[in-house]
């Protein structure tokens, strides 16, 4: 003990660190340097062992009080993004502290879940309100665009819910349906078909069956003439030429193109099933290669999914703006390649630095 102040600055010093839970503070209360108490430290393994778990105890009840505060604004009806920030938490500091506790974790959790369940009574209560007139006069008649106007919703929101709700779309389709082959109905039909789907499929998309269809080629030779065309330049008519054998250039790209569509049809089928989940994860603060890894799908198959539809496009850079870490200056090329992040402004400013592919 020689060299050492006496040992009463060492139960002070404990005292004041288990109520502020910085070494620095603590020291000044206890009225000794922090020289001392880092040599204290270095020579002495029970007393670093009591102060690393005080510290360690305090940082757990404080993240977990940051932790109710924030749950209890979310219940309140505050977004989860405002949650944290009025209680003083930061989305990269508050996932790494959850990995580490797993009752702030199961915290966190529920959160994220009142979250998301009172986002969608909101959401559905606003679908309600523009529905059924929308549906009434999609059934009267009406096209996709007269339809939105008469029911006083834009149509961009129109396809974004046909597009995230499925139990929404059939009802589109049941209304469609109804009317026989409109000029909606022939419109998105020949997108499909443009695109390279297969009559069945694009027949399943427009809520149309086989026999609407062959009665209004029947009824309509403009029709007819121009959907053989379309099947005719099919992809999936020329992959069939190249299966039987056929190898001039048309069969061959249009093979080619059918090959693609299919990896991309079973890449995403391996990611919509998690797509929500590595969405809410990266919000969280999840860099994205980790919530990816945790779905068990590739980084590489998540950006796929994600270039395959604007709408997920713009649902993953939304994601990851959000969960993006605030204390760091973005959309440079050192964020990217140091910080690892990924969000949109930091890309665009890496790819400025990469230039073009070769």
């Amino acid at each position: 003990m020689s060299g050492r102040r006496p040992a009463a600055w060492h139960a002070a010093f404990l005292a004041a660190l288990e109520q502020t839970g910085s070494i620095p503070q603590a020291a000044a209360e206890a009225g000794i340097t922090r020289q001392s108490v880092d040599y204290r430290l270095a020579t002495d393994a029970e007393f670093a062992g009591q102060v690393r778990k005080m510290v360690e105890d305090y940082q757990r009840e404080r993240w977990r009080g940051i932790g109710e505060r924030i749950a209890a604004k979310v219940a309140a009806g505050t977004p989860i993004s405002d949650a944290i920030r009025d209680c003083g938490g930061g989305w990269t500091t508050l996932a790494k502290r959850r990995q580490a506790d797993p009752v702030l974790d199961q915290m966190l959790r529920d959160v994220v879940e009142i979250a998301q369940t009172a986002r969608q009574e909101q959401r559905q209560e606003r679908l309600e309100t523009w529905a059924a007139p929308f549906l009434a006069a999609l059934a009267a008649g009406s096209d996709l665009g007269d339809a939105c106007t008469a029911a006083g919703v834009d149509r961009g929101r129109m396809y974004q819910e046909r597009w995230s709700n499925p139990e929404f779309e059939a009802r589109v389709r049941a209304a469609l349906a109804g009317r026989g082959v409109t000029p909606d109905t022939r419109r998105m039909l020949m997108i499909r078909l443009a695109k390279g789907a297969s009559l069945a499929d694009a027949l399943a998309a427009t809520g149309l069956t086989r026999e609407q269809l062959d009665e209004a080629r029947a009824a309509d030779a403009g029709l007819d003439d121009k959907l053989r065309q379309m099947l005719d330049r099919s992809p999936v008519v020329q992959s069939s030429r190249w299966r039987r054998g056929e190898r001039d250039d048309a069969a061959r790209n249009g093979h080619n193109a059918a090959e693609r569509e299919r990896r991309a049809q079973a890449a995403d089928a391996k990611v919509r099933p998690v797509w929500r989940g590595i969405l809410s994860q990266v919000r969280e603060g999840v860099h994205i290669g980790d919530a990816a890894k945790r779905a068990g799908v590739t980084l590489h198959a998540v950006y796929g999914h994600a270039a395959r539809d604007v709408r997920r496009q713009r649902a993953l850079d939304a994601a990851l703006m959000a969960g993006r870490d605030p204390d760091i200056s973005h959309g440079t090329n050192h964020s990217y390649r140091v910080h690892k992040c990924r969000c949109p402004e930091c890309k665009v400013a890496h790819d400025r630095q990469r230039g073009p592919r070769t």
